[in-house]
């Protein structure tokens, strides 16, 4: 009788220990998720940042190449373009 209730109190301790590393792994999953979501998102706000400094240089390189008049206004609405198609493009790839 000892040993069946041996064997039972092995198993048991076998399924406990197989709970927790199951858990284990679970925690660790969910902080590589957590890992990945963080750098896409840095990604995104990278890709958007890069847009607008290259179409604030572009509407700054237009706005002088047409006169003084159009480079003030031509900067800002290059950078706006430029957020928006870096925005788009980190959603695309």
């Amino acid at each position: 009788m000892g040993g069946i209730l041996g064997t039972g109190q092995q198993m048991q301790g076998q399924a406990i220990s197989g709970l927790r590393r199951a858990s284990e792994v679970e925690s660790q999953r969910d902080a590589a998720n957590e890992q990945i979501e963080a750098g896409e998102k840095a990604q995104k706000v990278n890709t958007t940042a890069s847009g607008a400094g290259t179409g604030a240089a572009i509407g700054a390189g237009i706005g002088i190449a047409q006169g003084a008049a159009y480079g003030g206004v031509a900067g800002p609405v290059g950078m706006l373009v430029g957020a928006i198609a870096g925005y788009l493009l980190s959603e695309v790839f």
